[in-house]
């Protein structure tokens, strides 16, 4: 179901109140702030930094997940329990134009990009493009194949299967502005016949049963806690004896995760599981392990203190928050809080 949620215009003085934490934020990443703020400190003003009462601009912090205009788009949960939190979160105006002006202070002709011209701009997960690549490896894609990229975001995993391994791929993302300038990008590669972009809900998939050889997925659980109904769902839209292809993050054997991550500000939003949880429930929803890697080394980010990359998905996303952002996810990798995992399982 999709409800159209329209927004009045905030008061002027939660305006002014996103511009001062806006201010703040940059004063802050001139000055180093990991290294002068405690860490608790720094969390807390980050919190509210990246999310204000009243959501401001692109590029500013967390926006609405819609294009232009004040509506936003809602996709109900199967439970019933809105997903506004994760869309609002996620969500950017304007994120289609960001990109191409990205591409264009990079040196990049917008009018004939290549996939790798993209990569920086439209691989949002751990690794990048070079992750994609590997798990196409791990998983065998090859030429034919029908793939289910859930949580596609951008599309760039799904134009990497698409022309570097011959599939067919069918994105669903649950954020318009996502959707909506991948849709962009696929049209100017010329892409619209092998990749095809869906607003939708992972956990109300529309296709029927027994549809595709490849569920497809990278880093995109991590704001889903309904995680057996998820998989018993790709199951369901499997053939028999296709492919679960899967890179995920993982709660590590240290906790509690430290936040804000770049997924989720807190722990409301943010529901890992143990690598042993997560391969048990999946095999329980009917699939059987032919990989299991453990690649946090692999995919690392940056370490504190490294330049950022402004022409960059995650620097269009999280703005000047991103240095603070790398620390602590540099924190969380580094103490074993997390670990990434790639793995491909057959659907018994």
């Amino acid at each position: 179901m999709l409800v159209i949620i329209v927004q009045d215009k905030p008061p002027e003085g939660m305006i002014q109140r996103a511009k001062s934490q806006r201010r703040w934020t940059r004063g802050l990443a001139r000055r180093g702030i990991a290294r002068q703020v405690g860490q608790e400190a720094l969390v807390d003003r980050l919190k509210e930094a990246l999310h204000p009462s009243s959501p401001p601009s692109f590029l500013g912090g967390p926006g609405t997940s819609g294009g232009e205009g004040a509506c936003e788009r809602e996709v109900s949960m199967s439970d019933g329990r809105p997903v506004q939190m994760t869309t609002d979160y996620w969500g950017r105006e304007r994120l289609d134009q960001a990109i191409l002006d990205a591409l264009a202070a990079a040196g990049k002709r917008v009018d004939s990009l290549t996939i790798d011209d993209l990569a920086p701009l439209d691989h949002f997960h751990h690794g990048g493009k070079a992750a994609t690549v590997r798990l196409a490896h791990l998983a065998g894609m090859r030429p034919g194949m029908r793939v289910l990229d859930i949580g596609g975001g951008l599309g760039g995993p799904a134009r990497t299967l698409a022309t570097e391994f011959g599939c067919d791929v069918t994105v669903v993302d649950l954020t318009a502005s996502y959707v909506h300038a991948a849709e962009m990008l696929t049209a100017r590669l010329g892409l619209g016949a092998r990749v095809t972009h869906h607003l939708g809900n992972a956990l109300e998939l529309p296709f029927d049963a027994s549809t595709f050889d490849v569920v497809w997925t990278q880093n995109s659980g991590m704001n889903i806690a309904a995680k057996e109904p998820l998989y018993a769902g790709f199951y369901r839209v499997l053939r028999p004896e296709g492919r679960l292809a899967l890179q995920e993050p993982m709660a590590g054997p240290v906790q509690p995760l430290l936040f804000p991550e770049m997924w989720a500000r807190d722990a409301a939003t943010s529901f890992l599981r143990t690598p042993m949880e997560m391969r048990a429930l999946i095999e329980a929803a009917g699939f059987r392990a032919r990989a299991w890697d453990d690649v946090t080394a692999e995919t690392a980010g940056p370490e504190p203190g490294a330049a950022v990359n402004v022409q960059s998905i995650p620097y269009l996303v999280m703005g000047e928050a991103l240095a603070t952002l790398n620390h602590v996810a540099y924190r969380n990798r580094t103490e074993g809080r997390i670990v990434v995992v790639q793995a491909v399982f057959d659907r018994t």
